[in-house]
């Protein structure tokens, strides 16, 4: 179910492109979502795809996934995955694990992933893609316990030892 269209989400960009920026959402198993896609990137200017392997239940080297991926890959677009732990209901985390996310990184270098959460609790699985395929980015919006700073100490510099940050990544 979509909750918001790819057409509310542009017209909220171009009220604050400043402030916004707008990835595109599509359900990947629809039989119009490439078509969906090529309309966010061409005609609507969105920056990205965002997709949820958890609840979709798909892993990304699902063969219907191809037609998507080669269309970010046209378009230079990259492609934000949630990887890691979902809190939401129906969603396996086996689809989101950062490992996963190997063989479509070998396989696509042109392709860029984003992995959300920075892979949250498989963080150094995460930091390895980033290392081993330039390709593979991060974001460190995580989702924190009782503390954040205790929850950004653990996870910033005994996870992924700060040395990594400052020297490889």
């Amino acid at each position: 179910k979509v909750l918001v269209s790819n057409e509310e989400i542009s017209q909220l960009v171009n009220m604050a492109p400043d402030k916004f920026i707008g990835f595109a959402g599509v359900d990947p198993f629809a039989e119009d979502a490439a078509e969906e896609l090529e309309k966010a990137f061409a005609e609507l200017k969105l920056s990205g795809l965002k997709l949820h392997p958890g609840k979709g239940h798909f892993y990304p080297t699902d063969e219907r996934m191809m037609p998507l991926y080669d269309i970010c890959e046209k378009y230079e677009k990259p492609i934000i995955f949630h990887s890691g732990m979902s809190w939401e209901p129906d969603t396996l985390t086996k689809y989101c694990r950062p490992e996963m996310f190997e063989e479509l990184a070998a396989a696509r270098p042109k392709l860029k992933i984003c992995l959300a959460h920075f892979g949250w609790p498989w963080c150094r699985e995460t930091a390895m893609l980033m290392l081993k395929y330039p390709n593979v980015y991060t974001d460190t919006g995580a989702l924190y316990f009782d503390n954040a700073k205790e929850f950004y100490t653990q996870m910033l510099t005994r996870d992924v030892p700060m040395t990594w940050i400052d020297r490889s990544l």
